[in-house]
Formats: structure tokens, C-alpha cells, sequence
């Protein structure tokens, strides 16, 4: 299993919400025999580490958890950046870019680390530091694509003939994958290569899905917006790309999020995950 885990499922491991020590240890032992693999986004560290609420041994400690569970020397892009290596590739008719970070970032983010736990959390770096705010203003940026898109959806998108979101999906997917591509900047390219085509890239695919899912959900289920539903969409995105399960903290959040169905990904909570986790390998 290929995992990857929205920025609160670290915070509830470290809490123990939701899980006992025994899970955790569980899960150390899944990830060191190779039956999980948890890749770890650029975001989960820009959203943990400059918060620091708690003390800077806390920091520390919360960051030696998520590191002995994750391979953090393979770092998944910010989603924004990989998104549009997506849509850029799609449309010179390339596979889908490489999800992770190479070159000076990645570089930067791992002796950043190595420095952050060496100074038990009380020093970060410059340029680890630098990273962290680039990661911060990327996820900033796109989120508020995200909810102009969901500004625009009440009048840019048909209404479904019946009470069902597969079929609102069917209508309005296309055109919510045109709109990605446009802010992308290849919008003519990707409709010339097909807008179903586009659908099959994952990344786009969970995008379309979520902010369709969302959408609807505030439309016909009387959901109010949250602030945070777009940071959801966008780890979301980040899972589909890199991962075949995507695990939230967040209960709010699990059903419209496991609507925007994608083949080979599975959207989940930690409680299930945890339970998959422990399971002997079928190999």
C-alpha cells in the first residue's frame, strides 16, 4: 500500500487521537517490512513546521514521528507545481511529470530537516525556512484558484436531470477540466488531445472530483463553506498523483471526498488505515 496522509492524520498520531501507541507501532512495523509506503509532501512539512504552537522540543518531537513513518528523502512536489507538470505534459502528449522534488529543494528540505532536529526544533535554516514560505505562498495561491472555482460553479455549471452526483460528475467534468487547463495556461492544447483524456490524468481527475464534489455539496446538501474544505482538496490532488490511498483526519470532510472516486485510489480515515495497515501481507 502506497499512502499518503493529509497534514492532520500526522497530528493525530502524534496526539494519539484515534489511535493507541500499539497502532503506531503497528504502522512502524508495516512501513519498515515495506507492506506501506508513505510518501511525504512538501505541504505536510510547510503546514506543520512554521506553526509551531507548540514548544520547539515538541516540534521536534512531532517531526521525529512523522519522519519514522514517511520517506521524506523523496519529497512530493508542492500540489500547484505538480498539477501543472501534469497539465503541461498532458498536453505535449507525455506521460504524467514525476510527483517528487528534485535538485536544490529537495536538497534544501533535507538538510533543513537534518539541522531542525540536531537544534531539537529550535533552529530552522534559511533556506529550508525559504522553501517552506515558497511551499506556503504556493498552497495560498492555488487554494484561491480553487475558490474562485467553486465561486464560479453556481452559474457555470448544469444542474444535474436527477438527484445524483455521478450524473452532475458526467455533465460538468469536462468542463471543470477545461477551466484547470485554462488557468494552466494550455487550455486549447488539452481540449485539441481531448478533455477525457485530460479526466484520466489522476491528478486532474481528483481535482475535477473534488471541486465538483464540494460543489455539490454545498449546493444540494446544505454545507456551509470551511475554510479549510480547498486544504483537503489539495492534499487530496497531492494522494492521487503519488499514492493508491489517501487518508484524512478529517470525518467532515471523508464523504465528499471519497465521492470524487478515481480508479486505483482509496480515500479513508485513520482509523480504517490503521486497521489495513496491520494486516499480514497478501504477498
Amino acid at each position: 500500500m502506497i499512502a499518503y496522509l493529509a497534514t492532520g492524520v500526522f497530528g493525530h498520531l502524534y496526539r494519539k487521537i484515534d489511535c493507541t501507541a500499539a497502532d503506531i507501532g503497528g504502522l512502524r512495523k508495516a512501513v519498515y517490512s515495506r507492506t506501506v509506503s508513505i510518501p511525504l509532501g512538501l505541504h505536510n512539512l510547510e503546514e506543520l513546521i512554521p506553526a509551531r504552537a507548540a514548544s520547539p522540543q515538541a516540534l521536534a518531537a512531532q517531526l521525529r514521528l512523522l519522519l519514522s513513518i514517511s520517506n521524506w528523502r523523496a519529497l512530493l512536489k508542492p500540489c500547484g507545481l505538480l498539477l501543472a507538470d501534469d497539465l503541461r505534459s498532458f498536453a505535449a502528449g507525455a506521460e504524467p511529470a514525476s510527483p517528487f522534488l528534485r535538485g536544490e529543494m529537495q536538497n534544501a528540505v533535507t538538510t533543513g530537516i537534518s539541522e531542525l532536529l540536531e537544534s531539537d526544533g529550535e533552529d530552522i535554516n534559511e533556506d529550508f525556512a525559504l522553501v517552506l514560505e515558497q511551499a506556503k505562498s504556493e498552497r495560498e495561491a492555488f487554494a484561491a484558484g480553487m475558490r474562485e472555482f467553486l465561486a464560479e460553479c453556481a452559474t457555470r455549471l448544469a444542474p444535474p436531470p436527477a438527484a445524483a452526483f455521478e450524473e452532475y460528475f458526467a455533465r460538468n467534468a469536462p468542463d471543470a477540466a477545461a477551466a484547470l487547463a485554462e488557468r494552466a495556461g494550455v487550455g486549447v492544447q488539452c481540449k485539441r488531445r481531448g478533455l477525457d483524456g485530460l479526466l484520466a490524468v489522476k491528478s486532474a481527475r481528483m481535482w475535477a472530483g473534488a471541486m465538483l464534489s464540494l460543489a455539490w455539496a454545498r449546493a444540494f446538501e446544505s454545507r456551509a463553506p470551511r475554510a479549510d474544505d480547498v486544504d483537503d482538496a489539495l492534499h487530496a490532488v497531492t494522494g492521487a498523483a503519488a499514492a493508491d490511498t489517501f487518508v484524512t483526519a478529517d470525518a467532515r470532510a471523508l464523504k465528499w471526498l471519497s465521492r470524487a472516486a478515481i480508479d486505483g485510489l482509496r480515500t479513508t480515515d485513520l482509523r480504517n488505515f490503521l486497521a489495513q495497515a496491520g494486516q499480514p501481507s497478501q504477498s
